[in-house]
């Protein structure tokens, strides 16, 4: 091949790029044991629209960037470039609407021409995280210290948190405490 033919496709290669990171997305708030970040998920995979998945749960210092976008502190958040659309159920709902419209062929054709035709979310705060994701530190191994009390008094006499929840039901019935009946 010849040199021009080389920058044509270096060229191509880089527009390619270009228009991958600016095209239009849909961009999910989300935690990664939420049900009802799962369910609007599910509804945009059965659908074949594609979304980028910012993980609170990865990420826990994008939940202000979430709230400050949405003002809202519940997940999932869904953003179709810059414009919140809501939660879950509102998400689901339009989705419906789209289902239902003759405007496009396919929900999937919608998404294609009115969200990722156009320029991206301008928005820095919708930006994907590039720093490490949050990694929680187990807790510290307990021994049979842990387990036991020391009461109080002469004999600094040690029990299980157990045996003195037994000790106080045997000595307090229930019937003595009005505010339990």
């Amino acid at each position: 091949p010849s040199r021009n033919t080389f920058r044509t496709t270096h060229n191509r290669i880089n527009l390619t790029k270009l228009k991958h990171t600016t095209m239009g997305r849909i961009t999910i708030f989300a935690l990664t044991d939420c049900p009802h970040c799962k369910r609007a998920k599910a509804a945009l995979n059965s659908r074949d629209i594609p979304y980028t998945e910012i993980s609170l749960s990865s990420h826990p210092d994008k939940r202000n960037d979430m709230l400050s976008l949405s003002d809202r502190l519940t997940v999932p958040q869904i953003f179709f470039n810059d414009e919140h659309i809501g939660g879950a159920d509102e998400t689901l709902v339009l989705l419906a609407k789209w289902d239902d419209e003759k405007k496009y062929p396919s929900p999937l054709k919608r998404y294609q021409e009115e969200i990722e035709s156009v320029t991206g979310p301008k928005d820095p705060r919708l930006s994907v995280p590039t720093t490490p994701p949050y990694v929680e530190k187990p807790a510290p191994p307990r021994d049979d210290r842990d387990n036991f009390i020391e009461l109080p008094g002469k004999m600094k006499e040690k029990t299980s948190a157990f045996a003195i929840t037994s000790a106080l039901m045997t000595f307090m019935p229930r019937s003595h405490l009005p505010y339990l009946a």
